[in-house]
């Protein structure tokens, strides 16, 4: 084989290895963008005010009112947040309190804990409440028991589809804190039957609308049958081990290229050498 026909053989290899190396680069990218994309909206999806919401909330708060009682407050803060008792596995309080959300073990005719309460912070501008609610033990729980006590407390329902409850009045936090409940607990009905692992979440979301300026914070507990045999504080958000893994398997790709690549070289370059 002379020199022509070697750098032509040597060319190929090069050619076909990269090309393999793009074509597995290629093929891993969109999976890749595809569990960032899930991770973001799942972390970031209960903090974002969208067009449809600000919409229900604007139609239920009087900026008018707003105004007036604003008027002289000469801030413009608006904080706040979601905080509820810290309880154990089974809903029993553990004496503190959280932001963090709680997760639980469910049992059939067992009652939690699980209370609550949007805080307004001192110093903040007169604003209206508004709590959206994802129940999804609203099938398990004794009838109504989040409704119940979310009207007890003062809240009324605006949107019944989307889980929208707006506080009673405008709240005025301008010189102390003001702290207003959601729930206090629930029960899990006797007869409810579980049919291995079943996982269900509670979250709350609130939102504070002043005359020119809103805020949003939110809590989510997690819970699992009694079934369960993996901790629902273990579960990974999607993407979360997929991103990395795609990763480097991406990486492995490269170097295996890499490898075959400089082998090809190596054996191109030894073959001349003896021929010479």
């Amino acid at each position: 084989m002379n020199r022509t026909e070697r750098r032509s053989t040597l060319a190929r290899r090069l050619e076909a290895a990269l090309l393999g190396c793009l074509v597995v680069i290629l093929g891993l990218s969109p999976c890749v963008a595809l569990a960032a994309e899930q991770g973001e909206v799942s972390s970031t999806a209960s903090g974002v005010l969208s067009e449809e919401l600000a919409s229900i909330l604007k139609a239920n708060v009087d900026f008018d009112a707003l105004k007036a009682a604003s008027e002289n407050v000469g801030t413009s803060k608006l904080e706040i947040a979601l905080e509820e008792t810290l309880v154990d596995e089974y809903g029993n309080s553990l004496g503190e309190k959280t932001e963090q959300g709680n997760a639980c073990t469910l049992v059939p005719g067992h009652t939690y804990l699980i209370d609550p309460v949007v805080i307004v912070e001192q110093g903040s501008v007169p604003c209206y409440l508004f709590a959206v609610m994802s129940d999804e033990l609203r099938e398990i729980v004794e009838i109504e028991d989040s409704s119940a006590q979310l009207s007890a407390n003062g809240w009324i329902c605006v949107d019944e589809d989307r889980g929208v409850w707006k506080y009673r009045e405008m709240v005025d936090a301008t010189t102390s804190e003001v702290t207003v409940p959601l729930m206090e607990d629930f029960t899990v009905k006797a007869d409810w039957q579980p049919e291995g692992q079943v996982y269900f979440e509670q979250t709350f979301a609130a939102y504070a609308v002043g005359e020119d300026t809103w805020a949003t914070t939110t809590t989510s507990t997690p819970f699992t049958s009694s079934q369960a045999t993996t901790s629902s504080t273990d579960m990974p958000k999607t993407g979360d081990n997929v991103i990395p893994l795609l990763i480097i398997l991406s990486l492995l790709a490269l170097a295996a290229s890499t490898f075959l690549v400089v082998s090809c070289v190596k054996s191109e370059e030894g073959k001349h050498g003896k021929e010479s």
